[in-house]
């Protein structure tokens, strides 16, 4: 397979940061507009899809 091993990008993919709970990471993501928000909401859950059909070798 050409790219990286499936269990490096698992990995990478994985240590994207979480939102921490509470009122710090509400006044970050309204500093940033809203941005961190979205991509944990509206990419990130497209990223891990794409990660475990990567590993079932149906994404190059």
């Amino acid at each position: 397979m050409a790219g990286p091993d499936p269990a490096e990008l698992r990995r990478v993919v994985d240590a994207f940061p979480a939102a921490a709970d509470g009122d710090a990471s509400g006044r970050i993501d309204d500093l940033l507009d809203g941005t961190y928000g979205r991509l944990r909401r509206d990419w990130y859950p497209e990223l891990e899809r794409l990660t475990e059909t990567y590993a079932d070798g149906d994404v190059l």
